[in-house]
């Protein structure tokens, strides 16, 4: 620090040198650590709210699962109920070429049938050659004029030809514009043309009759003589013995919840087997264990810790070492019954050291081949006794419940954390803010202080080299 010194007397140069901004800052930076801690913390809590949010969509995802395998036995079922999955049927036909089938799994029971087609259902189909019984010579040939009716079923459709659209071609495009339910078109027999017209609708009711009496009978080689060469009829399809007929070749609840899809007509019947299909099971199963790991894994990255690390923002959390342990309880556990599998084990799903679960495919899929009904024992809640799925989904939901959850219990307590420290983050802002004006206002009134002394000092080295001068 420099300084002046005259006569004897030394004036220290107090702002020389002297970085007040660096030094309010540091003094305002010290101040500032119990805020910064208190945002670190926050930060730890919005982190520790965030992990907890990701460990309730897995474990709702192992709920969504169980949910569907949980068919409630006990209950009456509907489309709406749970059980999808042990309710998921499958139809198939022994013949695919005699008919296809379909099943809604809401609906359907399952069982095997015989089902034998007798007929399809047609529609009608007409053809037209002139008056003489023979064909047209060109789709361009002159017609009669006059009025064509079409009735289908019960409905009657006029058609004007007149001298614009007296031709084969003009006829079928006539035809086809007039909203009638059929279709028009010319057909090259061998020898020349004729129109044929075919209803747009299967079944008896969709009968079409064509009355060409109202074209002009003059001329014989212009008059359109029809023949019905096909009636519009219904299918005939016989079921365990039962005849049904149906309008069309898509038979719906010939048995319930099935839908028959005819492709052709035999005397011979075919097998209708209407079955669980395992394979939605089995899918649904596996999806449950890969849902279970994936919270498991998580978990267990909570529970580990590192040495040298970051400490999990869980490390040591009770909410989820109890779901890990409650989890593990609840999968392993024996089910109370009858049923020849007691354990996820018998059907070849174990528990692993980590927590999570391993499937052996091979004998999950025996198991459901052999005794399909015992696996859905082993999973379903019947007679008041929850089985494995029933377990899984009323315990998630003690955690998970949007209400009464106890992760939700814990994330409202971080709330409360988070708000609390919010307030005392915005408290001590402004109490630094606060400091750090005060301090700024004391610096500058210091440099104020020290500029005036400078001032005086000046002033009393003018007067004392004055001094010293008249001496000599």
């Amino acid at each position: 620090m420099a300084t002046t010194s005259t006569s004897g007397i030394t004036f220290a140069g107090l702002a020389s040198g002297m970085d007040t901004s660096a030094i309010v800052a540091a003094l305002v930076n010290a101040r500032a650590v119990p805020i910064q801690t208190m945002q670190g913390t926050r930060s730890d809590l919005t982190t520790k709210k965030s992990v907890f949010t990701t460990l309730a969509s897995q474990l709702s995802a192992i709920s969504a699962v169980t949910k569907k395998l949980d068919n409630l036995s006990d209950v009456t079922l509907s489309s709406a109920s749970l059980g999808e999955e042990f309710r998921t049927l499958a139809a198939s036909s022994s013949n695919t070429a005699l008919f296809t089938a379909s099943v809604d799994s809401a609906r359907g029971v399952t069982g095997t049938h015989t089902v034998a087609v007798e007929r399809l259902a047609k529609v009608a189909v007409s053809s037209a050659g002139n008056g003489n019984g023979t064909s047209f010579a060109a789709t361009t040939s002159a017609v009669a004029t006059g009025t064509l009716k079409i009735t289908v079923g019960t409905t009657t459709t006029d058609i004007s030809i007149g001298s614009s659209n007296a031709t084969l071609t003009g006829v079928r495009d006539a035809i086809n514009a007039s909203g009638a339910a059929v279709r028009a078109t010319t057909i090259y027999d061998g020898t020349g043309y004729k129109l044929v017209v075919t209803g747009t609708s299967t079944g008896k009711t969709s009968d079409v009759t064509i009355d060409a009496s109202g074209l002009d009978q003059g001329d014989l080689s212009k008059t359109l003589s029809f023949t019905k060469t096909q009636s519009a009829v219904d299918s005939r399809v016989v079921v365990d013995g039962v005849a049904i007929e149906h309008a069309d070749n898509v038979v719906e609840d010939a048995l319930y919840g099935v839908t028959l899809d005819l492709a052709s007509e035999s005397a011979t019947a075919a097998t209708l087997s209407v079955r669980t299909d395992t394979t939605a099971v089995q899918t649904a199963i596996k999806t449950f264990v890969g849902n279970f790991n994936a919270a498991i894994s998580n978990i267990n990255s909570q529970n580990t810790y590192t040495e040298g690390g970051s400490t999990p923002v869980l490390f040591g959390n009770s909410t989820v070492r109890g779901i890990e342990d409650a989890l593990a309880r609840a999968v392993s556990d024996p089910v109370a019954g009858g049923s020849a599998y007691k354990m996820l084990a018998d059907i070849g799903i174990h528990l692993q050291k980590d927590g999570t679960l391993t499937v052996d495919e091979a004998k999950l899929t025996t198991a459901l081949g052999n005794d399909l009904e015992s696996v859905r024992s082993l999973f379903v809640t019947k007679n008041g006794t929850d089985g494995v799925a029933g377990r899984v989904t009323k315990l998630i939901d003690t955690y998970v419940n949007t209400s009464t959850g106890l992760i939700k219990n814990a994330q409202d307590g971080i709330d409360a954390q988070v708000e609390d420290l919010d307030d005392r983050i915005d408290a001590a802002t402004r109490a630094l803010e606060s400091y750090q004006e005060t301090i700024t206002r004391q610096f500058l009134a210091m440099e104020s202080s020290i500029s005036m002394l400078k001032g005086q000092q000046t002033s009393l080295n003018a007067i004392f080299n004055a001094t010293s001068s008249s001496s000599k």
